[in-house]
């Protein structure tokens, strides 16, 4: 498996937690029903001895019983995923690679994970991480790290991975070129950019390094891709095609919602906040929620839908901006520039038939509003996140050799107007990032 290759890859097929359901009941069951039944379970039949038994528990407030297998050639789960051929410009089926799963089974679930519209199993937590597992060692792939470290084949530099997620807008995926796609791509480089002027590619630009905070309990532990979030600010143009490079105050109104206590220097502390694609709303405090109703989405106070897990607006937020504002482990303070429309909207309407879009903003489930804060996939919608993790060791030493994150906004500028939006960033026509860097003099696309 070729670095970057892979792509496209659908969460609940490459989770490696499968539910078990009850067969409908029936007296004489069918010698091909068997068959069939026997080809699709997902206990293996040699009776292999069950590892361990452990709960798994999410922020949401969701709860999976889960049970992990020893892993083993009989038992493990092979899948062949995706993959990009750069020469067809195709997804395809890799006919000589599969990937190698610990076979796990979730045989119950609450409610709040059972409804969840996301499925967000596939991972991707910090190697080294082992929850919810204590008897697991290090070659037992508890994350979609480790699969690619242990399982067959090889990937080049496998701990570093670039995620990018399109809005789930089907008018606009059927314009797009088939390039535009959806992906995770391993190794180092851009793998998608936009095609300008003399057959220079041009790639989004990317924040520097911000080091990830390890575990709150054990400090030189590190289990998720996490930031200290500062402030969200919405930016509101006031003239007609402003410059998207500029919060110049006469052509930008700004109205910033800052993120937990305040400093003595009249700073905003922030609150961590957990990076996490498959969670399908971003969690935030209560107030930060409810600032959001009133200040952004212009609506009475009076009416904030207390419980219901989705907030609604009738406002078009296409040519508005968003800043998020992030702080690292090593104190290091960036801000992200993204496109407000696809943070803030998405393509589903209220059930109860009212006018207007469904934005992906929940509470926490915890009634003291304490986190895990999350940014879901309505943040991923907006950027690139690129996730490095080779790191030393299972404890680095925080803020010098820890994992690291890196955000792009999924759009191109060019002298602060929009040359390009995300159903224009493509996967590179016949290359991946190394050879196109070579070709085309570019080094930045092999960074």
């Amino acid at each position: 498996m070729n670095s970057g290759t892979l792509s496209h890859l659908l969460w609940t097929a490459m989770s490696g937690i499968w539910l078990r359901r009850k067969a409908k009941s029936t007296s004489l069951p069918s010698i091909r029903l068997q068959q069939r039944v026997r080809r699709r379970g997902v206990i293996p039949y040699s009776a292999a001895p069950i590892a361990e038994v452990s709960m798994l528990e999410y922020g949401d407030g969701g709860t999976l019983r889960v049970r992990r297998w020893h892993s083993s050639p009989g038992v493990d789960l092979q899948f062949r995923a995706s993959a990009w051929d750069w020469v067809r410009g195709a997804s395809e089926l890799s006919p000589t690679h599969q990937l190698q799963f610990c076979r796990v089974l979730a045989d119950g679930a609450t409610a709040a994970t059972a409804t969840q519209g996301i499925d967000g199993n596939l991972g991707l937590g910090v190697p080294g991480w082992r929850t919810p597992w204590s008897l697991a060692g290090k070659k037992d792939r508890a994350t979609f790290f480790d699969v690619l470290n242990y399982g067959p084949g090889s990937v080049p530099k496998p701990m570093c991975a670039t995620l990018r997620l399109l809005p789930p807008n089907e008018y606009e995926l059927s314009r797009a070129n088939p390039r535009v796609q959806s992906f995770l791509y391993y190794g180092i480089g851009a793998p998608c950019g936009f095609l300008g002027i003399f057959e220079k590619i041009v790639i989004p630009e990317y924040t520097p390094r911000l080091y990830i905070f390890p575990d709150v309990e054990r400090q030189h532990t590190f289990r998720w891709w996490t930031m200290q979030l500062l402030s969200i600010t919405l930016l509101e143009p006031m003239v007609n095609c402003p410059n998207y490079a500029s919060t110049d105050p006469l052509k930008w109104f700004p109205k910033r919602i800052t993120l937990g206590d305040m400093s003595e220097t009249g700073s905003p502390l922030g609150i961590r906040t957990l990076f996490d694609s498959g969670a399908t709303c971003s969690v935030l405090p209560r107030a930060v929620r409810q600032a959001i109703w009133t200040e952004w989405f212009s609506n009475d106070a009076q009416s904030y839908p207390w419980n219901e897990p989705f907030l609604r607006h009738n406002r078009d937020f296409s040519t508005h901006d968003v800043l998020f504002e992030f702080q690292d482990s090593a104190g290091r303070v960036e801000t992200l520039r993204c496109s407000a429309q696809e943070f803030l909207s998405s393509p589903w309407v209220p059930l109860d038939g009212s006018p207007g879009t469904l934005a992906c903003f929940a509470e926490p489930a915890h009634d003291d509003d304490e986190g895990p804060y999350i940014l879901g996939a309505n943040f991923f919608w907006t950027s690139i996140v690129r996730l490095d993790a080779t790191h030393r060791g299972d404890r680095p030493v925080p803020g010098q050799a820890a994992p690291y994150m890196q955000f792009a906004p999924q759009r191109i500028l060019s002298d602060g107007y929009k040359l390009a939006g995300p159903w224009e960033l493509e996967i590179h026509a016949d290359l991946p990032p190394n050879m196109q860097a070579v070709l085309r003099d570019q080094p930045e696309l092999q960074a």
